[in-house]
């Protein structure tokens, strides 16, 4: 007896789980769809965009990481604009009580976890997949509709534009491109410190005062007024990369835009952009109001296909 129950193979208990991942975006592959729907409104914004502020960000990477774009950290697969992201990530962590919203942050948990623990923000306590689920994978289609950056994650026409402006509006002259002034000597530190984490493959900094300085300047629900308004400006502009060439679509996405400011407060769930986008169907002019209604219909279809699909995750897990 004691032989053949030594041939069993061993069983996970339910205290033991594989390994855990972010897993997929679109399980049920009708993200297609939706963005085919959603396109002539509103271009290269998917829905898991919830704070373009993540864009000045992914700016300010950009400049940072320029003398080290071609650099791959010690662990052998994160290029600078990743370690960059590490930076912002933990010191919104190590300053969560400062940041306006905590919600929305791309690898906050994570790097949360790696904290509490007493470890580095590396690729191995980070996201498993940041290039798609880092705040530079989530807002790079964006970046890049919008010209801010190129397809290298480097600054483009727009990144600039956005750089200048937040330069000015945090008081940190020099920072683009002189060598005196509190921008100056915040840029120097930020790339000696991504300079040490491509060296050491994870953060190297622990007492630091960039941790208020990212969380105070980066904030993603904090944007400056002019910082904002660039952002905005360039969504409402037809003549950036090749699906803002229509002006029907500009029409539609200024029209969505201006009631969604009307609004007054921003759509932060599923239940409310349901109701935000069926309340605009008595206002809608008759080309943004045929595109809602395709957008209502298909959500109509989709949403309970999508709840069965995680009832069946759910019993399939409760059974083991």
């Amino acid at each position: 007896m004691a032989n053949i129950l030594a041939l069993q193979p061993p069983v996970l208990s339910a205290h033991d789980p594989l390994a855990s991942s972010e897993g997929g975006i679109d399980p049920l592959s009708s993200q297609a769809t939706y963005e085919h729907l959603a396109e002539r409104i509103l271009p290269y914004v998917t829905v898991r965009m919830a704070r373009p502020r993540f864009l000045t960000a992914m700016a300010v990477g950009a400049h940072v990481c320029e003398p080290f774009r071609d650099d791959i950290a010690a662990d052998g697969v994160t290029p600078a604009y990743l370690v960059f992201e590490w930076y912002v990530i933990e010191a919104f962590v190590r300053r969560e009580a400062q940041l306006v919203d905590r919600r929305s942050i791309p690898g906050i948990d994570k790097v949360r976890r790696a904290l509490k623990l007493d470890r580095h923000v590396s690729a191995a306590t980070y996201l498993k997949t940041p290039k798609i689920f880092g705040y530079t994978g989530v807002y790079r289609r964006l970046a890049y509709g919008l010209e801010m950056l190129n397809d290298d994650v480097e600054l483009d026409e727009g990144g600039w534009e956005l750089l200048r402006i937040w330069e000015d509006e945090q008081g940190l002259s020099g920072f683009l491109a002189g060598s005196h002034g509190a921008g100056a000597a915040l840029r120097d530190d930020l790339r000696r410190a991504v300079e040490a984490g491509l060296r050491n493959g994870h953060t190297a900094r622990k007492r630091w005062s960039h941790w208020d300085t990212l969380t105070r300047r980066l904030d993603p629900a904090a944007a400056g007024r002019r910082e904002a308004q660039c952002i905005h400006r360039r969504l409402l502009r037809a003549d950036l990369r090749q699906n803002l060439h229509d002006p029907l679509a500009t029409a539609m996405r200024g029209e969505f835009l201006d009631h969604l400011e009307k609004r007054g407060e921003p759509v932060t769930h599923m239940a409310q952009e349901a109701e935000f986008v069926r309340s605009l169907r008595d206002e809608a002019s008759g080309d943004l109001w045929e595109r809602l209604e395709a957008i209502d219909a298909y959500e109509g279809l989709c949403r309970p296909l999508d709840s069965a699909f995680r009832l069946l995750l759910h019993l399939s897990t409760r059974a083991g």
